[in-house]
């Protein structure tokens, strides 16, 4: 493929400083992480915090407020379309509205309006991927350097034990899971594979993908990273070619001598 075009760990814990980030930042990124979401909004104290919160919506914006059926509308519209918002996420997507601080040309004309509802809340989701990407990419390599790397030796005996295991599981029939691409760029990088790829292996292998993306979203499996990075083209591009690495290099495995390949093996090979 021309190598087949990778995401964060999770952090539970409220994170109250990070270099070059806002404050306004992290209260976001700890709420993604922390707060109760609209999914498990149950208790009438729930709903009613979301009926005060389009109340005030409308009220920041100065037009008329919506009576109680049409606010009940709304909040119910919202928590079924964004049930990974949290309350936090509402108020802050009027607070950057408010702000002109939100990529929007949505327009309430003097009404609040499910339609223009869902253009603020979405151009908020974009917004709100992009921040919580940009954070667990610093608290991820601040966890990388803290971390006391293993002696070359070592690295060597756990790559060893990852072909063995890799090439087990394709030996059963089974589909091995190439956690972070590991063995697809090994095989790559040092010339274990024929290259340019074979057209047939790149066209099943995007195949592949392509099945494999429309299986995950109908069975609602992507549905967290659709609702919470905001799902665009390049988000299912990333998905399918991350699918379709899957399986080249289950097809690499498979044809792979991994005795030869361990017996060969060096530092420097799995240092990228």
């Amino acid at each position: 493929m021309t190598q087949l075009s990778k995401q964060p760990n999770s952090v539970g814990s409220i994170i109250k400083s990070l270099p070059n980030t806002t404050s306004k930042e992290l209260q976001l990124y700890n709420a993604y992480k922390t707060a109760k979401k609209l999914k498990d909004f149950n208790t009438s104290e729930d709903l009613a915090l979301v009926n005060a919160l389009i109340i005030r919506w409308a009220t920041y914006l100065g037009i008329k407020q919506p009576d109680k059926t049409e606010t009940n509308e709304i909040a119910k519209f919202i928590k079924n379309e964004f049930p990974n918002f949290s309350a936090f996420d509402i108020k802050e997507a009027v607070d950057l509205l408010v702000k002109q601080e939100l990529d929007t040309d949505a327009n309430p004309y003097g009404m609040l309006s499910i339609i223009y509802v869902s253009k603020v809340l979405k151009s908020y989701q974009l917004h709100r991927g992009t921040i919580v990407f940009k954070v667990q990419e610093k608290l991820d390599k601040i966890e990388q350097n803290s971390v006391i790397p293993p002696s070359d030796a070592e690295r060597l005996e756990n790559f060893k034990i990852l072909l063995k295991m890799a090439k087990e599981t394709v030996s059963k029939n089974e589909s091995y899971y190439d956690a972070g691409d590991i063995l697809y760029y090994f095989f790559w990088k040092n010339n274990l594979v024929i290259k340019p790829m074979p057209q047939e292996l790149i066209e099943s292998s995007i195949n592949y993908g392509e099945k494999m993306f429309t299986s995950k979203a109908q069975g609602n499996a992507l549905k967290d990273v659709i609702n919470g990075v905001g799902f665009t083209k390049l988000v299912k591009k990333d998905i399918v070619n991350r699918y379709a690495r899957e399986y080249a290099v289950n097809n690499w495995l498979k044809n792979a001598d991994i005795n030869l390949i361990i017996k060969n093996l060096s530092i420097q090979m799995i240092k990228y």
